[in-house]
C-alpha cells in the first residue's frame, strides 16, 4: 500500500489484520485505537482503498 510505513504494517499484523480484505472486519474506530495508528494512517488506507467494518 502506498504511503503506509512498515511501522505501521507491523502494527497491523500483530493484531491479525494481514490482508486488506481483514480491515473489514475491523471499524474505524477499533482500528484506531491500536497503539500507533492515527487518522492520517486511516486517511491513507481509505486512499488506498481500504474498506472498514460499519459501525452500529
Amino acid at each position: 500500500m502506498k504511503g503506509i510505513r512498515m511501522d505501521f504494517v507491523h502494527i497491523f499484523v500483530e493484531n491479525g489484520i494481514r490482508r486488506s480484505s481483514d480491515f473489514k472486519k475491523w471499524t474505524e474506530k477499533e482500528v484506531l485505537a491500536l497503539k500507533g495508528i492515527g487518522s492520517v494512517t486511516v486517511k491513507k488506507l481509505k486512499e488506498n482503498g481500504i474498506k472498514f467494518k460499519n459501525e452500529k
